[in-house]
């Protein structure tokens, strides 16, 4: 399986608000607030978590979870393995 289809919303940078640097000199964006209320909804959401993981994808929103969450799943799934 392939990546996941993009996303069709204008505001797409809400899940990768640390590649998105603040303007005038202010500091970077890191709310992932926004992006997360709407992985909480979306019925794909499991399907990009599992590609997130599995290409060891290191920035960014990905069904729901931030790169330290997918790290932490993959290191409970190393030692249940």
């Amino acid at each position: 399986m392939g990546r996941p289809r993009r996303l069709r919303r204008p505001d797409a940078e809400l899940w990768f608000p640390q590649d998105r640097a603040g303007s005038a000199g202010r500091a970077p964006i890191t709310d992932y607030g926004p992006a997360r209320a709407i992985c909480a909804r979306c019925p794909v959401a499991a399907e990009c978590l599992d590609y997130a993981i599995r290409a060891d994808e290191g920035h960014g929103l990905w069904g729901g979870k931030t790169p330290a969450e997918r790290d932490e799943i993959r290191r409970r799934r190393r030692g249940a393995a």
